[in-house]
């Protein structure tokens, strides 16, 4: 989001603003991968059973964010 609002500042970037928003967009699904945000989803199924691992990451996940939306809420 920066990249692209860079483009609304600087006139000299606005032929670039399709490129620079793909490119914002690849850096930070980057920086989210290598990060902790995907640590939940790949723990949680090595940690259940095979039989119920479906329905209890459905809703171990769905309770992650659940309390991340409530956590967030709060913020303000």
């Amino acid at each position: 989001m920066l990249l692209l609002s860079l483009t609304f500042i600087w006139p000299a970037l606005a032929p670039y603003s399709g490129t620079l928003a793909v490119l914002g967009t690849v850096l930070y699904v980057l920086s989210f991968s290598l990060g902790a945000g995907p640590v939940p989803a790949l723990l949680l199924p090595e940690i259940f059973a095979s039989r119920i691992r479906a329905k209890a990451v459905a809703l171990s996940l769905g309770m992650h964010w659940e309390l991340l939306a409530v956590q967030i809420g709060n913020m303000s």
